[in-house]
């Protein structure tokens, strides 16, 4: 079963709640859940791949998902760029 992610923050807010009898043990799908979401919150750099042309390069994410960039002829300022890869939602690092 897999869970929402309403209920996920739900369960770690008791898991960390005064009232809580539980263990972490019983939360271990909602703790990898979160870790995993939070990891995917530190930006990563894109990787280059090769130029299009002289205003549009092409890179990708760790998960192989290719991102088109456009830019001015001969500067990367990446004002196109996307803050998150559309297939796997991991954070990107343009700077």
């Amino acid at each position: 079963m897999e869970l929402e992610l309403n209920e996920v923050i739900e369960d770690l807010e008791y898991l960390v709640s005064d009232s809580c009898t539980d263990t972490q043990f019983d939360y271990i799908e909602e703790i990898e859940i979160a870790t995993k979401s939070l990891k995917k919150q530190i930006p990563k750099k894109p990787i280059f791949n090769y130029n299009l042309s002289d205003t549009l390069s092409v890179f990708h994410c760790e998960c192989r998902n290719i991102i088109k960039v456009s830019h001015n002829a001969g500067t990367m300022d990446n004002n196109d760029a996307p803050n998150y890869c559309d297939k796997c939602g991991q954070r990107l690092d343009w700077r």
